[in-house]
């Protein structure tokens, strides 16, 4: 048996799906730029975390190269150290190119909508609520109670261009 909460929300999805018209286009467009956006987003902070260590090791070899001038260590030190170094460069240049490859990848790759759409046609049809539907359609759901005391549902959806639909619940 569902609670009164898990039936308003589930209602509340419906109403806020059938108001959204799933236009194959409309929903591919949008799905599109609220996936890769994020995805892209999330990349380009890791690569610029990336080129930040990269420039931190080149910091790093410039300083052992200037400590060994200076005698602050001997042969077998800085070779050591060089070694390690130069081997912390290469990985830092690899990761970054792989991650350069899968922002290029990711700003081509188009989503196939098709399985949304299915989706929230066969949740319209059905009243069963299940984990892999609320993934696909909805990125978050809010219950909370306003300043009046009012208790509200917010819910963001992945596709949608308001990206959210607000219901006293």
């Amino acid at each position: 048996m569902k609670s009164v909460k898990e039936i308003e929300i589930i209602n509340a999805i419906k109403k806020a799906l059938r108001q959204i018209k799933v236009d194959n286009e409309i929903l591919n467009n949008t799905l599109d730029k609220n996936f890769i956006n994020k995805k892209v987003v999330d990349i380009k902070k890791q690569i610029k975390f990336i080129e930040e260590k990269i420039k931190s090791n080149n910091n790093v070899l410039l300083n052992l190269y200037k400590d060994k001038i200076q005698g602050t260590f001997n042969e077998n030190t800085f070779n050591t150290l060089l070694e390690e170094s130069e081997q912390e460069k290469d990985r830092n240049l690899k990761e970054l190119k792989n991650l350069n490859e899968k922002l290029e990848e990711l700003k081509s790759k188009k989503i196939d909508n098709t399985e949304i759409a299915k989706i929230i046609n066969e949740f319209l049809k059905f009243e069963k609520l299940d984990r892999n539907m609320l993934c696909v359609l909805i990125e978050k759901i809010l219950v909370y109670r306003n300043q009046k005391g009012e208790n509200k549902l917010k819910i963001y959806f992945n596709f949608s261009n308001e990206n959210h639909f607000q219901k006293n619940a």
